[in-house]
């Protein structure tokens, strides 16, 4: 499969990374320095376990730039900057071109749906945690399971579901698919202010008893 990822960040070097293992994976960004460093290097992944993977077999391209049409494409740039990364990049879009946005935040399915036919938008939410080392460089700082689910296309979504399973993405479908996505925006909303306030990680949460009340 021919997949796009928009958004060559934390989320988008992992996913796009194990992708690639079994799949021609273009990746697309608006940082010309990280576009370059990917072409030249690919991308490293620095593991839970501090193991570093490298996946060399992909390419990438400033936003605009690259002009076929692919199978997939999976949105991962900040919400607020989805509309600008879909016009910027619409000549990848085909009758046929698949949806999948896998970020935080709810509505992104509506912003899809300008470019994307609605049977063909597949949402998705993950409990993976990964930090941005820059220029194609990704630590995967907390192993976690990706969800996949659809307002009117369940079947596409096992489809994709098995696509990610197939390349090392521990995945699953959910037929509660956009509850999920909001109950994961809420605890950001709750946690990262907190640890905001705190000047903490989130794992320090979780064995500090005066921070759980």
């Amino acid at each position: 499969m021919k997949i796009a990822v928009i958004g060559a960040g934390a989320m988008g070097c992992y996913f796009g990374g194990y992708l690639s293992l079994k799949n021609e994976v273009i990746f697309i960004d608006s940082y010309e320095s990280v576009v370059n460093s990917i072409n030249t290097h690919g991308i490293y992944l620095t593991e839970v376990d501090d193991t570093v993977v490298h996946f060399g077999n992909v390419k990438a391209f400033q936003s605009g730039k690259f002009n076929e049409i692919v199978d997939l494409v999976i949105v991962l740039v900040k919400t607020t900057y989805t509309l600008d990364a879909l016009e910027l990049n619409k000549n990848l879009i085909g009758e046929e071109t698949i949806a999948l946005t896998l970020q935080n935040g709810g509505g992104n399915d509506l912003k899809l749906a300008k470019y994307f036919k609605p049977e063909n938008i597949i949402l998705g939410t993950t409990t993976n945690n990964c930090v941005n080392l820059g220029n194609g460089k990704t630590k995967h700082s907390g192993l976690g399971k990706t969800y996949f689910g659809s307002n009117s296309n369940l079947e596409l979504a096992s489809k994709i579901c098995l696509l990610f399973n197939n390349c090392c993405i521990k995945s699953d479908v959910a037929s509660n698919i956009n509850c999920l996505i909001w109950n994961k925006l809420f605890v950001n909303l709750v946690v990262n202010c907190l640890t905001a306030l705190l000047e903490m990680p989130i794992g320090f949460m979780l064995h500090n008893e005066p921070s759980k009340k």
